[in-house]
């Protein structure tokens, strides 16, 4: 049988196996990552900068929604963001990981979730994102539609998603090919995802949300 004497050398050697393999994991949570940057934003808040890299949520990055915009080419979670381009409102989990490639900056902000403008009573959306139903959008039946800048050929075409308010079901949705409208019905404190072209943005891309009379 083993004895007490041994049996407290093998736990201490354990503990400090297992500090040793703790110890650079806790050091890397605690070292600021470089290609993260943050700046504190007129009126408040604070803008984080971000080039190549992974970055964890909940460490390097706050959990969220945010408004995401590039400076330069990038791929930010798999949606190719061109220069200047912007994408909405979207919700970053808690002890994920966020991607940026590319040779750019993608920039961060916590979403302002605005009033979406109109033209009359007909909603115009210039950016692809996640649209909160009922504090953006007044909830309704609508004619969901789009235009492209000078009958521009997209290389996918765009499409949408109407999704529960927790995020995590897909209530309906569809892709603009052959059919160039879909009436939807938008309840409130749903969200209306909208992505310009496959999963890319596009600036010159808009789309149109006409109420059913």
């Amino acid at each position: 049988m083993m004895r007490k004497s041994q049996m407290i050398f093998l736990v201490i050697i354990f503990v400090c196996l297992f500090t040793i393999i703790s110890i650079p994991e806790f050091i890397k949570s605690l070292t600021p990552n470089e290609h993260l940057e943050t700046k504190k934003i007129k009126g408040g808040g604070i803008e984080y900068r971000l080039t190549q890299g992974n970055f964890h949520v909940g460490n390097d990055i706050p959990e969220g929604y945010y408004d995401v915009t590039s400076d330069g080419d990038n791929y930010f979670n798999g949606t190719q963001l061109s220069d200047g381009d912007h994408f909405l409102g979207l919700k970053l989990y808690d002890e994920n990981i966020a991607q940026v490639t590319g040779k750019g900056t993608i920039k961060l902000k916590k979403s302002a979730f605005s009033p979406v403008s109109k033209d009359g009573d007909v909603y115009k959306i210039h950016h692809s994102g996640f649209y909160k139903i009922g504090k953006q959008i007044k909830s309704g039946k609508y004619i969901i539609t789009y235009e492209a800048r000078n009958n521009e050929s997209l290389k996918e075409d765009p499409w949408f998603q109407i999704i529960s308010a927790d995020l995590q079901k897909i209530i309906g949705g569809d892709s603009f090919g052959d059919a160039n409208q879909f009436e939807v019905d938008l309840k409130e404190n749903t969200w209306l995802e909208l992505n310009q072209s496959g999963f890319s943005t596009n600036k010159n891309v808009t789309f149109y949300l006409t109420p059913v009379k």
